[in-house]
């Protein structure tokens, strides 16, 4: 009798302890699962977030392109002068092309020649006449070359980054 009491002392010790190595096992199944599960969340609230971010940027870059447009006329041709400057990088002959709606403003640069054409913005094309060279000075053009300068100075200023 004291054997089999042995026996299944020995039995019970032993399916406790393999009750707690499961239940142990488990618990940090569950909490592996549960730190994956915050750790998803919080990825997903940041996209989110960049995403929001990344809007708001692009938006106040539009703003800006919207106010340099309705800026008044004396402002847009010193502007477009402005733009045009670049045709000096151009040593052959050139040509500068301007849209139709913004060509009274504009006043040439000397030794180019002024094409107005449709390209489609605000701002100058410069391009040499054989065609090998060409900048691209419209307003979209030059907000995006700038933007990867512009953005962070965009969050600082919406965000306080």
């Amino acid at each position: 009798q004291a054997k089999l009491n042995a026996i299944g002392d020995d039995a019970r010790a032993e399916g406790e302890k393999l009750a707690q190595d499961i239940l142990a096992q488990g618990q940090r199944k569950a909490l592996i699962h549960k730190q994956k599960m915050l750790g998803e969340e919080a990825n997903k609230r940041m996209t989110e977030l960049t995403a929001q971010k990344a809007k708001a940027v692009g938006e106040a870059i539009s703003e800006a392109k919207a106010k340099i447009i309705s800026l008044p006329d004396e402002a847009k041709s010193k502007m477009l002068s402005q733009l045009a400057s670049d045709a000096q990088a151009i040593a052959s002959e050139k040509k500068i092309k301007v849209d139709p709606k913004y060509a009274k403003l504009f006043k040439g640069v000397e030794g180019s020649e002024v094409v107005v054409e449709d390209i489609g913005d605000f701002g100058v094309v410069i391009e040499s006449k054989d065609g090998l060279m060409k900048i691209d000075n419209r307003l979209s053009a030059v907000l995006e070359s700038k933007a990867q300068s512009i953005k962070p100075k965009i969050n600082k200023i919406l965000f306080e980054e």
